[in-house]
């Protein structure tokens, strides 16, 4: 798990990101089948506290962050980033957490956020 992943995306607009979460391959790897639930934080870099990060979605609400799939070597989903959130053409940082019942948190994915001038 915890895959860095450059992200593009247009700013103004409202995107939908593809997410993809994989279990390691070696052996004693992640399993995720005890994931469940995400969470996605947009932050003005990766310094920035999660406590200060533009947007945070969940997947407790499928509007913004929506489990497509879920096996114990992948999860796949889908954020839906406000154009309110991609105002002003500068690099963001990105991070998605995998978290179990048990309060386990794992980071899953991060990178930077690339915004276009448009």
């Amino acid at each position: 798990m915890s895959d860095k992943i450059p992200i593009t995306l247009n700013e103004g607009n409202d995107e939908t990101i593809a997410l993809t979460v994989t279990a390691t391959a070696d052996p004693g790897g992640d399993d995720l089948s005890a994931a469940t639930s995400l969470e996605f934080y947009l932050k003005a870099d990766d310094c920035a506290p999660d406590a200060e990060a533009e947007l945070v979605l969940t997947s407790a609400d499928v509007l913004e962050l929506e489990i497509l799939t879920h096996t114990a070597t992948e999860i796949t989903a889908e954020a839906h980033i406000p154009a309110s959130a991609l105002v002003g053409s500068y690099t963001r940082f990105y991070r998605v957490d995998a978290l179990s019942a048990a309060g386990d948190r794992r980071t899953a994915l991060y990178g930077p956020v690339v915004v276009n001038d448009l």
